[in-house]
């Protein structure tokens, strides 16, 4: 088999590359395919062989609908290009598997292994192949059962079958290839967890929890996710595993809120739900004048953020007079869009501490905040019944002047990022995103977005020979253990569930690391002690 062989720098994360050429859906013939193979592994250094070759063409593809197999290929020699499933050893000179179109497709095609003179390497190199690689397989096709047998009548019918070019009946599961010749396209990694009987001992457990699904968007991934959480933390409280534990209410989908909406109610792509209607828009309900108070910029977004301090409205107003004039509110007084307006309302001032808004804002304000519905989301607010709706005597109130443009959380005017994160009472979990999987796109990124030099783009040249030889798209998502642990025991900071911690000194008293290490290790990296 013709191949070009090329050197990747170690900057590939080939772990990374090997899953996405694993799981490529190849076809007979279309030209260049790619495979990763490590070559030597020595100190700190591994080299890879990026291998690029042809596979090779059939006459049928048992796949493709429109290229159906017919009783007329029978005996005919036929390349079939898939993915290996469902390996059988029966006996030691016969070998049973099935070649699929996908890596979880269950309609797939037959193929046997017989041991023979002429066979028995092949049965060998066979039962080395890991499940779930793509390989290209090409032997005799025949019935998976005993034909029927033949009477004068049904001649007739079957000769036109046979002649006819209209699509027949048969499905792959019918046929059966005794395969005379097995290639690997791409061989499935080990690295990559599949099926439920895998054991890792603890040197290769990992304390983050990461997914990635080939032919996948953001939303199958989102529910793949969710799945998880819901019946984690069903199992745990099953399990009532401490006193303190968190008790979770899992019997609806758990909601999705886009970026712009997170920022835009909560002021955070972060949020806390329990906390409802915090930030509002106001520019409609405040006079000109106010607006030209707060910012210079022309026609702006001006949000309100209330909160219920529950104090003396004089206390507060000194408090709020002693943060602003100490150099932690420095960012707040040179914001460019315009500091903070604060008011602290107060039923004994006029118009109750919300005189520069006149008479007729702080009646619209007031009747704005009167008009939400803050048990749309039935949830418990820990600021209390009717926190969100009325003003109550020491109620801080913020206003924030902002461009009338759309919060971007990473897109750009040119590119839109495709990215998710699972968020539980304010506290990031984990994250993840759709990749990109088209050449093309990649180098317009890398171009005019990340705005990198010719020269630079050069280092990555492997990278886009590679998704462009083929790549499906595919998503992930990635959990922090330690956060996750955190949320369910209910702990404030990732510190007390952490598995090693470190002292203010760096220190891991756990493991004594840091520490000197011994002259093996030396030997084992090329070091030497001065």
């Amino acid at each position: 088999m013709p191949a070009k062989v090329k050197n990747i720098p170690l900057t590939l994360n080939a772990l990374y590359f090997r899953y996405l050429l694993a799981s490529r859906p190849l076809k007979p013939g279309e030209g260049r395919v790619c495979r990763l193979e490590k070559e030597e592994s020595y100190s700190n250094n591994t080299r890879w062989l990026f291998i690029i070759f042809t596979i090779p063409k059939s006459s049928v593809d048992p796949f493709n609908p429109r290229a159906r197999i017919r009783p007329a290929n029978v005996g005919q020699n036929i390349t079939v290009v898939g993915f290996l499933r469902n390996k059988k050893q029966l006996s030691k000179g016969l070998i049973f598997a099935k070649i699929c179109a996908g890596p979880s497709a269950d309609a797939g095609i037959q193929v046997i292994l017989k041991d023979s003179s002429e066979e028995g390497k092949i049965g060998d190199f066979f039962k080395s192949i890991k499940e779930h690689s793509a390989v290209s397989v090409t032997g005799v096709l025949q019935y998976k059962v005993k034909k029927p047998e033949v009477t004068p009548e049904s001649q007739v019918s079957i000769s036109e079958e046979l002649s006819s070019s209209v699509e027949s009946n048969y499905s792959p599961s019918d046929f059966e290839i005794h395969a005379e010749d097995v290639r690997v396209i791409n061989s499935f990694p080990k690295d990559i967890i599949v099926g439920p009987a895998q054991k890792f001992g603890p040197d290769s457990r990992h304390l983050e929890i990461d997914m990635e699904m080939p032919w996948a968007d953001g939303r199958r991934v989102m529910r793949v996710v969710q799945g998880l959480v819901k019946q984690v933390h069903r199992v745990i409280q099953d399990e009532q595993i401490g006193a303190d534990h968190v008790q979770f209410n899992f019997t609806r989908e758990i909601p999705r809120v886009t970026y712009e909406e997170a920022m835009s109610k909560h002021g955070s792509d972060k949020p806390d739900l329990r906390i409802v209607d915090l930030i509002h828009r106001v520019e409609s309900v405040i006079p000109e004048n106010l607006k030209g108070m707060l910012t210079s910029i022309e026609n702006p977004i001006i949000e309100a953020c209330k909160f219920r301090l529950s104090g003396n409205p004089r206390k507060v107003q000194q408090f709020i007079r002693n943060f602003m004039d100490s150099p932690d509110a420095e960012s707040f007084q040179k914001n460019p869009d315009g500091p903070p307006g604060i008011f602290v309302f107060d039923p004994k001032r006029p118009l109750e501490g919300l005189q520069a808004f006149g008479f007729e804002g702080s009646e619209a304000l007031k009747h704005l905040y009167s008009s939400l519905q803050s048990s749309s989301h039935k949830i418990i607010d820990p600021r209390g019944p009717n926190a969100a709706t009325t003003f109550d005597e020491g109620d801080l109130l913020i206003l924030q002047a902002r461009p009338n443009v759309r919060h971007s959380g990473g897109s750009t005017t040119l590119v839109t990022a495709d990215h998710y994160d699972l968020v539980v009472n304010g506290v990031e979990l984990g994250g993840g995103s759709k990749r990109i999987h088209s050449a093309e796109v990649q180098k317009f990124i890398m171009k005019n977005v990340l705005k990198m030099s010719d020269e630079k783009m050069s280092d990555f040249k492997h990278l886009f020979e590679a998704l462009r030889a083929g790549c499906p798209t595919h998503a992930g998502f990635a959990i922090g253990f330690d956060r996750w642990v955190a949320v369910l025991t209910g702990r404030e900071s990732v510190r007390d569930v952490i598995f090693f911690p470190k002292g203010n000194r760096g220190e891991d008293a756990m493991v004594g690391s840091p520490g000197m290490i011994t002259k093996e290790q030396e030997e084992t990296y090329g070091l030497r002690s001065r």
